[in-house]
C-alpha cells in the first residue's frame, strides 16, 4: 500500500462512506477509489486531488498531509539536472535496499538527510 492509498482510504473510513459515495462526490468510479486505496493506481491527477480537498473538506494540515502522500507515492522520479556522481551513486543504493529497510535504518537515513538543512518558509513543512 502506497502513503497515497492509505492516507485516502483513512479519510473515507473515518467519515463511515462508501467507496461508491466517495467516487459519485469525486465523479469517478468506485473501481477507481477502490484501485487506489490498494495502491493499485497511483497518485489521481491534481484536479482529483483537488476535488478530494473540497468532497472531505480538509483543513490546511490535512491538505498538506495529502499532497505529502500524493508525492511520497509518486512511481516515478526525474533525476536533478545537476545531481553528482556520488548522488546517483546513493540513489542506486537505496535503491537496491528498498524493501528490506528496518525501522531504526530508516529513521537514522531521514536524520543524516536532515544534517544541515535550511529552513524555506515557502517549502511545505513535512513531518517525518
Amino acid at each position: 500500500m502506497t502513503p497515497f492509498a492509505n492516507y485516502f482510504e483513512k479519510l473515507r473510513r473515518v467519515r463511515n462512506l462508501q467507496q461508491k459515495q466517495v467516487a459519485d462526490a469525486l465523479g469517478i468510479t468506485a473501481c477507481y477509489v477502490s484501485a487506489m486505496e490498494k495502491g493499485k493506481k497511483g497518485p489521481p491527477t491534481d484536479k482529483v486531488i483537488k476535488k478530494i480537498i473540497d468532497a472531505f473538506r480538509l483543513n490546511e494540515e490535512q491538505q498538506t498531509e495529502l499532497w505529502l502522500a500524493v508525492e511520497q507515492s509518486m512511481p516515478i522520479r526525474k533525476l536533478p539536472k545537476n545531481i553528482s556522481l556520488e548522488e546517483c551513486a546513493l540513489i542506486k543504493n537505496l535503491w537496491d535496499k528498498l524493501g528490506t529497510l528496518n525501522e531504526d535504518q530508516v529513521v537514522v537515513i531521514n536524520r543524516v538527510l536532515r544534517m544541515n538543512q535550511t529552513y524555506d518558509s515557502s517549502q511545505p513543512k513535512w513531518r517525518f
